[in-house]
């Protein structure tokens, strides 16, 4: 008998949302967007597919260029992948990936701790 796996969304809810919600984001699942002046921001938080990891991925795109796929940008539905400036979220220059053991405890403890970087960086 197989178990379904455990999903990151409760820990992003828990954690990360309210601080999204709080800079003005929008969202659900595991993408969220905001319109600041002429740009969309967006904040993504990738799983990995063999699990256990987890990293937020953060992107810029200019409202008044085309995506990456050359078409125009929608702030309601535009992707980290179709965004022109892209980088992931971190303390440094390094990229941060945070490791969880697929538990509930886990993902909580490494969502709690990648949304106290979100919050100071």
């Amino acid at each position: 008998m197989s178990r379904t796996p455990l999903r990151l969304e409760p820990s992003i809810r828990k954690y990360l949302l309210p601080l999204l919600k709080n800079d003005g984001f929008a969202g659900s699942g595991r993408t969220f967007r905001r319109i600041d002046h002429d740009a969309i921001h967006l904040v993504n938080v990738q799983g990995f597919s063999y699990g256990g990891r987890l990293a937020i991925n953060l992107a810029v795109h200019p409202l008044d260029l085309p995506d990456m796929t050359g078409g125009p940008p929608s702030p309601n539905t535009i992707a980290e992948h179709q965004c022109e400036f892209r980088e992931r979220l971190t303390e440094d220059d390094s990229g941060r990936v945070w490791e969880h053991d697929a538990t509930s405890a886990g993902m909580d403890s490494a969502m709690r701790d990648a949304a106290a970087v979100y919050a100071t960086h």
